[in-house]
């Protein structure tokens, strides 16, 4: 089979230094608390803003990994994760660094749909194929529109790495679909539409302007995609699917953000998030 490829013009070239390892379209790491313990707390426990901020970046969800670590997670909203993405630059906190890790997602996102394609021309859903290989065209542009917007910040968007991956069984392409498409695809392209109405950067909301429709489409396309493909699976599979969106959902309800970027890029608050993702589970 004849991997598909687009030419991207205008990301940064370079390794990736000083991001965070990345899978199912979430990057995380771990970190030392300065001062306290969290010995008696189970690992795996999810903690609050309060407890994250001060060990991770300031932005991230975090959990507990040992008495002294918490495990930081990055949530990558902005464009479709692909499986085999190997690592994402960081956010300190400034307007800067968020637009350039979301230019890198946007260029993420073209690979995701090139590969999204080739699995389901191989499951004989050619018309989705077509489907994918349009929304990698939109973010092609987005990637572009993305990395002028950083670069306009001071900041520029890494070059991806990724890994090639096979081709996946058709549980495997529906339950991807059901985490990044439904969930974290769909979450996003609804910031995108509050950021073009709300951002105080006038450059901000016009670039979303054009990003935000064609999430929309993006969205719509991965519901279409996870109904068919729900018609081909167990019971026990679509419950699968269900349980993955609703956890990709869940995932990026309660990211704070420092309130100057907030305003900047008109991101939600962790209030708005919350009733988004309420929306969108219902």
């Amino acid at each position: 089979m004849t991997r598909r490829t687009l030419v991207l013009v205008g990301a940064a070239a370079g390794s990736l230094v000083q991001g965070c390892s990345c899978g199912g379209g979430d990057c995380t790491y771990v970190a030392t608390l300065d001062g306290g313990s969290l010995a008696g707390f189970s690992r795996g426990l999810q903690l609050d803003a309060g407890v994250c901020a001060p060990a991770c970046r300031g932005l991230e969800l975090c959990s507990v990994e040992s008495a002294t670590e918490v495990r930081c997670t990055v949530q990558c909203i902005g464009g479709r994760a692909p499986p085999g993405l190997q690592t994402l630059s960081g956010v300190d906190g400034t307007a800067a660094s968020w637009l350039a890790r979301m230019g890198e997602l946007e260029g993420a996102a073209v690979a995701a749909f090139l590969h999204l394609a080739d699995e389901l021309d191989a499951h004989g859903l050619s018309s989705f194929a077509q489907g994918a290989l349009g929304a990698a065209r939109d973010e092609v542009r987005h990637a572009r529109a993305l990395t002028g917007l950083a670069l306009s910040f001071g900041a520029a968007p890494r070059a991806n790495a990724i890994t090639q991956t096979p081709v996946r069984s058709l549980f495997e392409v529906a339950l991807d679909n059901a985490a990044e498409g439904c969930g974290r695809e769909r979450f996003g392209a609804h910031v995108n539409v509050l950021q073009a109405a709300h951002a105080e950067d006038a450059h901000v909301r016009a670039v979303m302007h054009g990003v935000a429709s064609d999430e929309l489409a993006h969205a719509r396309f991965s519901e279409s995609l996870d109904a068919t493909l729900r018609t081909r699976l167990t019971v026990a599979e679509r419950r699968r699917l269900s349980e993955a969106r609703e956890q990709a959902l869940l995932g990026l309800a309660s990211s704070p953000v420092p309130e100057a970027m907030r305003r900047t890029l008109g991101l939600p608050d962790v209030d708005a998030s919350r009733a988004l993702v309420d929306t969108l589970l219902h």
